[in-house]
C-alpha cells in the first residue's frame, strides 16, 4: 500500500542514504560509538535520525538497514558506565548534565527492544533511570534549555519502562521529572514549545489517573 511505498522511498532517498553524506553519521571518532562517549557528533542528530531509520529497518525487514542499525544500538549499549550513565555527556559551566540527547536515544532503544526483545535493554534502562533518580536534585534537568522544555520525552520513556517492569522506584523518578518541568519559559518557537510542554502535563495526568479521573468526572 501507500504507506509501504512511502517507507521504501525514504529508504531509497535521504533517510536511507544519509550516512553517506552526513558528517553527524560518520563512524570514525563518533561519540555515540565510543565506549566512553568521547568524540564528535554526540548531540541530538544521531538519535533523531536513528529513531526513524531503525523503525523503517524493522518494519521493512531490510537486512542491510537492520545491520546498520545494530552498529549504532550496540555502540550505545556498550557505552554504559558503572554509574548507569551512557553515551556522550555534556555539562554546563556549573557541571549540570544535558540529558536531552539521551532522551532521544532512549526512544531508539525502546524500538529496538520491541523488535528484538534483547534483555540488555532492560538492564541498561534500569541502571540509567537509577542514575537519573540518584542525580543531584539541585542540578537535575537544569541549566540546559531543551531538556527543560522537553521533559515529556524523558517521562515517556520512564512510563514505557514502568509499564514493562512495574518497578515502583520509577514512580519517584516520574515525580522528579515532572517537578523539573520549566513551565512558562517559552523562548524560541513558541508554538512548538507550548505543544511539547502541554504534552508533558497529560502524560503526568495519565500517570496519576487514579487521582485525576474522579475530579474530572465531577467537574
Amino acid at each position: 500500500g501507500w504507506l509501504k511505498e512511502t517507507m521504501i522511498r525514504h529508504k531509497n532517498g535521504l533517510t536511507g542514504n544519509l550516512g553517506k553524506i552526513s558528517a553527524w553519521l560518520q563512524k570514525e571518532d563518533n561519540a555515540w560509538l565510543n565506549a566512553e562517549g568521547k568524540g564528535k557528533w554526540g548531540w541530538e542528530e544521531v538519535p533523531y535520525w536513528l529513531k526513524g531509520y531503525a523503525s523503517m529497518a524493522y518494519i521493512l525487514r531490510d537486512t542491510a538497514m537492520i545491520k546498520e542499525t545494530s552498529i549504532w544500538i550496540n555502540g550505545v549499549l556498550n557505552s554504559q558506565r558503572a554509574d548507569g550513565n551512557f553515551g556522550p555527556t555534556f555539562l554546563d559551566k556549573e557541571g549540570r548534565e544535558d540529558f536531552w540527547p539521551k532522551m532521544l536515544m532512549l526512544y531508539c532503544l525502546q524500538t529496538y527492544y520491541e523488535y528484538a526483545q534483547d534483555p540488555r535493554v532492560i538492564d541498561f534502562m534500569k541502571k540509567f533511570f537509577n542514575y537519573q533518580l540518584n542525580y543531584n536534585p539541585d542540578n537535575f534537568l537544569k541549566g540546559h534549555y531543551w531538556q527543560g522544555v522537553r521533559t515529556g520525552d524523558n517521562l515517556h520513556s520512564v512510563i514505557w519502562f514502568y509499564n514493562l517492569t512495574g518497578d515502583p522506584s520509577l514512580l519517584k523518578l516520574m515525580d522528579r521529572i515532572h517537578d523539573e518541568m520549566k513551565r512558562g519559559k517559552l523562548e524560541g518557537d513558541v508554538k512548538e514549545i507550548t505543544l511539547r510542554m502541554f504534552r508533558e502535563f497529560y502524560q503526568f495526568m495519565w500517570m496519576n489517573r487514579s487521582y485525576w479521573e474522579p475530579k474530572l468526572k465531577n467537574a
